[in-house]
């Protein structure tokens, strides 16, 4: 695929970092896109800025929609191009009242439930995170004396089909929060022999039926946060 757009002409010479803060959320790529000047790569399925101040070492990555088959086609390239270590900044719902919106959780290990991470790492129920990258985010998090959480996701295709009886099972699977995307990009990167790990900040809630997210504003800084950490762990 990549070999098909440069012969086009659509994908220009990449000047891959080797690190990557990957994140669905529209809003945080905005708020970081500019701080990587004109780092613009050309010609991926994602948006891809380079930070220019640091050697070229660090990228964002972005504006490519949602879910875990995008998620893990975005993976794949940049690790085509050379990327070796990515860190997820990404929103998820809470299963338990504890871990309130506005909650940085940082992901132990994923629990299976979409139909992509089963094509990368079949017969198997839940991924991990990279323990080395995960340690470094965690330093990074107590550094700042950010207080955060740490645990299991569900990750699940069918967000409309998040039922009362599925965050039952799932929550006595120890999975405190929820999203769309986690176990794919893991399974992705450790399919792909890639450092992987993910920074979840609690937005709605699902432990006693919907809640849209209580402080919007509390959630995008929190989400800013992580994204600190993360620029801190993937720089060490």
């Amino acid at each position: 695929m990549l070999e098909w757009r440069r012969g086009t002409g659509r994908l220009k010479r990449i000047r891959a970092p080797d690190c990557v803060i990957l994140t669905h959320q529209a809003s945080l790529f905005r708020a970081l896109a500019p701080r990587f000047g004109r780092g613009r790569q050309h010609g991926l399925f994602c948006d891809l800025r380079v930070l220019g101040a640091q050697h070229g070492r660090l990228g964002i990555a972005g504006n490519f929609g949602i879910g875990g088959a995008v998620t893990a086609a975005v993976v794949e390239e940049l690790a085509e191009v050379g990327v070796r270590e990515i860190v997820a900044v990404d929103l998820a719902a809470s299963l338990y009242a504890e871990v309130a919106s506005g909650t940085i959780v940082l992901v132990s290990d994923a629990a299976i439930g979409d139909g992509t991470a089963p094509h990368y790492l079949p017969n198997t129920s839940d991924v991990e995170v990279s323990d080395d990258l995960s340690g470094r985010l965690a330093s990074a998090l107590a550094s700042r004396d950010i207080g955060f959480s740490a645990g299991r996701v569900w990750s699940t295709d069918a967000v409309y089909r998040e039922t009362a009886a599925e965050v039952r099972r799932y929550r006595a699977a120890d999975s405190v929060l929820v999203d769309m995307e986690t176990a794919a990009f893991l399974a992705a990167g450790a399919a792909l022999g890639l450092e992987t790990a993910s920074l979840l900040v609690a937005a709605d809630t699902l432990y006693d039926d919907w809640q849209p997210p209580a402080d919007s504003q509390r959630v995008q800084a929190a989400l800013r946060i992580a994204a600190r950490a993360a620029r801190e762990s993937l720089l060490t």
